[in-house]
């Protein structure tokens, strides 16, 4: 793994500890976490689903379809999908199912963002999030997601927080 690939995860971590303390503090009740549709780095998400345990957050989790969903990891060899390093997750629900007054924030799950969005899915996301900005509901995303939010204009005179 190379060295900077490692602190930014670390700095990934950093910032979902500091979400995480952010909305205990506020007395947020609710997170939903919205995953792309092929896949994202397991190790930032079930890094993000521990802390948000011990914050003793509610998550949910909604993909574009229910059902297994698989992560992927970098290891010495590649990218590694799925089973070999115990990254899979059952989502049970899908974008079309999201109510949003029943969150109290909107997190853009982890994953490269420009290049993994693709079709419906993506539409059906970004139609969430400025649906979510248009409540006054906080957003957020996980690693390169912020990029994502970015381009779409959804972060444009909000507070942010920098690694």
């Amino acid at each position: 793994m190379a060295r900077h690939s490692h602190y930014a995860r670390l700095a990934g971590c950093l910032l979902v500890i500091v979400l995480a303390a952010g909305l205990s503090v506020a007395g947020a009740g609710r997170a939903l976490i919205l995953l792309m549709p092929r896949g994202a780095m397991g190790v930032e998400f079930f890094a993000m689903m521990h802390v948000f345990e011990q914050a003793r957050l509610s998550v949910d989790v909604a993909a574009p379809e229910a059902g297994r969903y698989l992560f992927w990891e970098d290891t010495a060899e590649g990218v590694a999908w799925g089973a070999v390093g115990g990254y899979a997750w059952t989502v049970k629900m899908t974008y079309d199912e999201v109510v949003l007054a029943n969150y109290d924030i909107l997190i853009l799950g982890p994953g490269h963002a420009h290049t993994w969005w693709y079709g419906e899915a993506q539409e059906k996301m970004e139609a969430l999030f400025h649906a979510a900005v248009a409540r006054s509901m906080p957003v957020a995303a996980i690693s390169s997601g912020i990029q994502h939010l970015i381009e779409l204009r959804l972060v444009t005179d909000r507070k942010v927080a920098q690694p």
